[in-house]
């Protein structure tokens, strides 16, 4: 009595601990609006890579393409078309979240500034040989014609720092490979025999515009300034590409299963209780606990993770028909007169059982699933401890049981299985064991497709391909992955690998070589340009070798200073060797380059994009023959991983039973004890054979969900177990808190997500065999107890 008593006085400071923290944190949060919900489709994708920098560096790049995307503008009419785009630009660059990328603007701004210093390295193999092959008047007249603009294009750089133009021809050339430099251009195309136009504006998202609140300030703006112009054009069209989409979708879809989750699984449990008890007040432990638990999970996983994922959010809602189950064992051992000693062990194993059973999700490879373990778990614990320490002050209170309904309700569900199937329950097991051995033996289909993580709408998909269609792009799935130690090794080993596999068409990819070259490269077009900076390389037809370099006399002749040549003469001189850092291209913010270059504690990583339509299989084969090479395959790794993760969930699944199993045999120390086992055993059985018959393929989220059917079986039978001498009250209680969880877990079954459909649709199975296995339980007690 003594322990019971201290164990009390622990749960009643823990429980003013966490009610103190979780109403610190929200009163903090919710006051300076920093509550962060996070929609990051990573957190549904496995991890690509076993090492932990490359796994970083990958992860970096994904997020530079998510906060990239690409709007593609229709109408009949070019002149309206280019007027509505303007405006369209203009407001998108008045947003606080988001700004429209001007290559214009960066290239005067950025690039040229990055590498005014580096302008003596950077020739391409044109260049280079064009410059070696020809004499000094030749070079001198061509430069002429280029200044005069005879055959000149664009100056990056004033006459006496790029007196032949090199340096502007080489970054203009660059930037032509970049995947939409064609976006602002207007297009013609046809469809169904009328003539259209369209034109694309890239937008980069800032900071932190993948969070959900600033995700649907972005659509809507989007949205808004694309219905206000339509109002001047009816053919005016616009069209979304990007990963952003499809986290908007994803967060659309969740946030709709939430409120759809939450409302209607609160609704029906409120018309249970209000049904089972003839009044509301029994509902003030449940939601007091509910509100506790779900708030103390929330509030310690938005301190660790630094916000929470919207699938946590989802899976959270449906604790709600877990965490109920509590409260309503308290009400009916209350008017049984139950020991509290007993319905407190019964609750600690039902607890304990339950947190071995999300506890598994962690060993998921799905960050978001990690992210659940931990909530349930928290929320579990902390609803738990409120019933323990806020239980005893209605246990008092007389409530009156409406047993009319609740007989009603167990009579419905028990009286057809005792009468047909009781009798046969001591064949039941290896029946159920003998019809899934006959579908194992046939075959079970298994999915572990990376859609069956998130399936976005037909009609995304539709414009994410006719943009794709529109503009020559790089896939953001499918892509090289190549490091070394030393940033100059890297670019060399780089280089050697274009060279090496010229017959591969490494033209058409993207790369930091189509910037910034090799150090072998640099030091080639280095020497190339002293032909035209030292004098000893005057033309021997028509001067002497020591006369003026070409440089000084093309610049001579177009009546530049001899001060102002003689600088850029030292700025030749002293660029001999300079090395050029390609980060200074590859920044995150103003750059509208992806992060091709990246340094993770001394060790470097670079990225060569394939365009959409290459062939993949060419580009993996050079990787499994080179080594520090790898293809990534976003969604060929995602379904290995997802694959692999299945079969180790179903191994984990085993040692999860093992240790439930050591738990009854050391609560109750008789072997037959571990029968109560059978009925989360057969439970799971009957769920896959269900599935199966269904032709619903198995997948690792339905393997997730075995874990809490064990949980939530185990429940159901440890109350039958403890409380034999409540029995018809213990059963009227695993019928109400059974039917909040189904409800719950129903819902979840008909989400648009298809993991939380998974989920949802396994435990709703499961739970209503448990359930079954429990009634079962409960008759063969009584008849032995008899």
């Amino acid at each position: 009595m003594k322990a019971f008593y201290q164990l009390n006085i622990v749960c009643r400071i823990a429980f003013a601990a966490i009610t103190i923290f979780t109403v610190a944190f929200f009163v903090l949060h919710l006051s300076t609006n920093k509550i962060r919900i996070n929609t990051d489709l990573k957190s549904l994708s496995p991890r690509m890579s076993a090492d932990p920098q490359l796994q970083q560096a990958i992860n970096t790049l994904s997020s530079s393409i998510e906060q990239r995307f690409i709007l593609m503008f229709e109408a009949e009419d070019e002149y309206t078309l280019d007027t509505l785009v303007e405006a369209f630009s203009s407001a998108l660059d008045e947003n606080e979240n988001m700004h429209v990328i001007n290559y214009a603007e960066w290239l005067t701004d950025d690039m040229v500034p990055a590498l005014r210093a580096h302008r003596f390295q950077l020739l391409d193999e044109q260049q280079r040989q064009h410059i070696l092959a020809q004499s000094s008047p030749s070079l001198i007249q061509e430069g002429k014609q280029k200044i005069y603009g005879f055959a000149g294009g664009l100056k990056l750089l004033p006459v006496d720092e790029d007196p032949f133009g090199f340096f502007s021809d080489y970054v203009l050339n660059a930037l032509s490979r970049l995947g939409n430099e064609d976006a602002e251009e207007t297009q013609e195309i046809e469809k169904d025999g009328v003539v259209f136009y369209t034109q694309a504006l890239i937008v980069k998202l800032k900071g932190g515009a993948l969070a959900l609140d600033q995700q649907n300030q972005i659509q809507k703006s989007i949205n808004q300034l694309a219905n206000v112009l339509r109002e001047q054009d009816l053919n005016f069209n616009v069209y979304h590409s990007g990963v952003f989409f499809f986290a908007v979708d994803a967060a659309s879809k969740s946030k709709k299963d939430i409120g759809l989750i939450s409302s209607i699984s609160l609704a029906g449990t409120l018309l249970i209780f209000l049904l089972a008890f003839s009044s509301l007040r029994p509902m003030l432990l449940p939601l007091a606990s509910i509100a506790m638990g779900i708030g103390f999970a929330f509030a310690c996983i938005h301190s660790i993770f630094g916000g929470v994922h919207v699938l946590t959010i989802v899976f959270g809602a449906s604790l709600i028909g877990v965490v109920i189950d509590y409260s309503l064992h308290y009400f009916y051992h209350q008017k049984a007169g139950s020991q509290q000693t007993h319905l407190q062990s019964a609750l600690f194993l039902s607890l304990c059982t339950s947190l071995i059973g999300y506890a598994a999700l962690s060993f998921s490879a799905l960050t978001s699933l990690q992210q659940v373990a931990l909530f349930s778990c928290l929320g579990l614990a902390a609803a738990w401890l409120s019933v323990i320490v806020l239980g005893p002050l209605i246990r008092g209170q007389n409530f009156k049981v409406n047993t009319l309904f609740v007989n009603f309700l167990f009579a419905l569900v028990s009286r057809p299985l005792v009468r047909f199937i009781f009798p046969l329950r001591k064949f039941l097991p290896a029946f159920i064991f003998l019809l899934a051995a006959l579908f194992l033996w046939r075959g079970i289909e298994t999915g572990d497709s990376p859609r069956e993580i998130f399936r976005p709408s037909e009609q995304l998909l539709k414009e994410e391909a006719f943009v794709s269609s529109q503009l020559s792009d790089y896939e953001p799935g499918k892509y090289l992955a190549l490091s070394d130690n030393s940033q100059e090794a890297l670019l060399n080993k780089l280089a050697s690998l274009y060279e090496k596999h010229r017959t591969i068409d490494f033209d058409n990819t993207l790369s930091v070589l189509h910037w910034i070259p090799d150090s072998a490269a640099q030091a080639e077009n280095y020497r190339a340009l002293e032909k035209l900076y030292t004098p000893a390389y005057g033309d021997a037809e028509n001067s002497d070798p020591g006369t003026s370099s070409t440089v000084r006399q093309l610049l001579s002749s177009l009546n530049v200073t001899p001060a102002v040549i003689s600088k850029q003469e030292n700025a030749f001189r002293e660029a001999s060797g300079l090395p050029i850092n390609p980060e200074v291209l590859f920044k995150p913010e103003g750059s509208p380059l992806l992060e091709l270059w990246l340094n993770f504690d001394s060790r470097f990583y670079t990225f060569i994009l394939l365009r959409k339509g290459s062939d993949w299989q060419a580009f993996e084969n050079i990787a499994a023959n080179e080594a520090g090479l790898t293809f990534i395959d976003v969604a060929s790794l995602s379904t290995e991983v997802l694959h692999s993760q299945r079969v180790s969930s179903t191994w984990l699944l085993v040692v999860a039973y093992l240790l439930v199993g050591m738990l009854v045999l050391f609560r109750y120390r008789s072997l037959n004890s571990l029968n109560i086992l059978l009925v989360p055993i057969c439970a799971t059985t009957l769920s896959v054979i269900v599935l199966a018959v269904f032709s619903v393929p198995i997948s690792l989220f339905h393997v997730m969900a075995m874990f809490l059917v064990l949980g939530l079986g185990m429940d159901y039978v440890i109350f039958v177990r403890e409380m034999p001498l409540d029995s018809h009250e213990t059963m009227m209680a695993v019928v109400l808190s059974a039917i909040t969880s189904l409800l719950a877990f129903g819902l979840l079954s008909i989400s648009a997500l298809p993991v939380v459909s998974a989920f949802g649709q396994t435990v709703l199975l499961g739970n209503t065999f448990n359930l079954l296995g429990a009634i079962l339980l409960r008759q063969s007690l009584t008849i032995k107890g008899s």
